[in-house]
This record gives structure tokens, sequence and C-alpha cells, in this order.
């Protein structure tokens, strides 16, 4: 799944992927939907495309009603020791005629195969153009420990970077990570961040999506989600592999 907005002259700018867990409703990273310190931005008119490896052209397209971001994400403020929580579910205007994915039962444990899925630069210093097509990339879990650079806390996986160059990059944030379940891909993660300016170069951090089960269920059913009480801290920095964009230059 694409996430799109109008941006510059393009109406169906690329910023983050995602999947269609529910036929009306998408699972992302938060970091794609929200500006420091922690407000959604629904002005911009988001809508994805979902269905196609193509971003441009083919699947089902639906806007964006609603976006419900998990309650304590706070742009990785107080991480390690605080849960990041970077994730956020998309309501749509209409359900799609798509396959939707299942969360996989347990997370992605270190050793664990994962399939990584997105539209992401290519380039290793994250510049030039996003790809039309979608890029996949099979690699594995791997112990915690090896992504304490990029403040990894619980509810998270650290997904390794395959002969140290090949890993998410710009426009890869809330794309999935899948683990096989009984012979069929489901859920394990969304692309949260990594730490380090060159893509690919060191581990990534996955928003782990089997453990907030829970929250995602019912958000989707409508349970009311508690809002934080008092202000959110600033962050010292971007987290994640969004494309960076300035909200008030949106066309």
């Amino acid at each position: 799944m694409s996430l799109q907005i109008n941006w510059k002259g393009d109406p169906n700018f690329h910023t983050c992927g995602g999947v269609l867990l529910f036929r009306d409703q998408v699972v992302t990273n938060a970091h794609c939907v929200t500006d420091p310190p922690g407000q959604t931005i629904p002005e911009l008119g988001w809508h994805v495309r979902v269905g196609s490896h193509n971003r441009t052209t083919g699947g089902e397209t639906a806007g964006v009603t609603k976006i419900t971001v998990h309650p304590e994400w706070a742009w990785a403020a107080g991480a390690p020791q605080k849960r990041v929580a970077d994730l956020a579910v998309l309501k749509l205007d209409r359900k799609l005629n798509l396959q939707t994915i299942e969360l996989a039962s347990t997370p992605a444990k270190p050793g664990d195969t994962v399939r990584l899925l997105g539209w992401g630069i290519t380039e290793p210093d994250g510049t030039g153009p996003l790809p039309t097509m979608l890029q996949e990339l099979d690699t594995r879990a791997v112990p915690a420990s090896q992504c304490a650079d990029a403040l990894i806390s619980g509810g998270e996986s650290c997904i390794d970077n395959p002969h140290g160059t090949d890993g998410p990059c710009n426009g890869d944030s809330g794309g999935p990570a899948l683990k096989k379940e009984n012979g069929r891909w489901k859920l394990a993660g969304g692309a949260s961040r990594g730490g380090s300016q060159w893509c690919g170069t060191i581990k990534s951090v996955y928003t782990s999506s089997p453990e907030y089960r829970q929250w995602i269920y019912d958000t989707a059913r409508g349970v009311p989600v508690p809002s934080p009480v008092g202000a959110l801290p600033v962050p010292p920095k971007d987290p994640g592999y969004g494309l960076p964009f300035d909200p008030g230059g949106v066309s």
C-alpha cells in the first residue's frame, strides 16, 4: 500500500507504505502522519493506493477519513526506556475489494526470516527518485542489542541489513516486514527508523505489529482510545524513514 498526498503539483506523491489489515482500514507508522511533537496532520488530503506493485497506477484508491495515532507516540522521546509506539490506523472512505493481510501471531524473533516491502529510495545516500515499482528484500530479525544506536524499545524488532548495505530508506516508512506462519506471509512489523543518515548501513527498527494487536483491533472496532495527558515532549530529531516535507507548502 502506498500512502499519498497532493504535493507540489503531484496529486499522488508517495510518502510512506502500509498494509490493508481490514477492508476499510490500513496500518502504517505514526511518524508518517504526524508532525512533532505529535499532532496529526489531516489537512494534507491523504489517500492510499492498494493492490498494485506500481505506486502510480492499478489497484484501488481510497481517501482517508480518520487518523488514529497510538497514544504513547511522542516521536521517540524517552526511548529506549519508554515504548516508541510508532503506529497509526487510518480509516478509509470506502471498503476495498482486495485481499487483506493477517497479523502474525507472534513477533519476529532473532533468526526469523522476514520480507521487507516498500517504494523507498534505493540510493545509499538517500537521494534520487523513488522507484515506481515495489521493491522487496529478504532478510532476518536479529537481537535487539544490534539496534541499540537507534534506541530500540519495547514493542519493536531489530531487522538485519544484508551485506551491510541493504535496508530501508526514505519513503520506506510504514512498509511491512512479513514473516511466514503455516506457509503464509503475515504482518510482523512496520518500518520505523534507523540510526544513521546513510540508508542500509546499519540495522533497522520495525514496530512489532503483533505486540500491538489489541490496540489495532480496538481502534478498528471504534473502541475509544485515550489521549496522552499533557503536552508531548519535543523529540531530539526525526527518527524515521519518512520523506521530509513542509506541510505548509503542500499544494
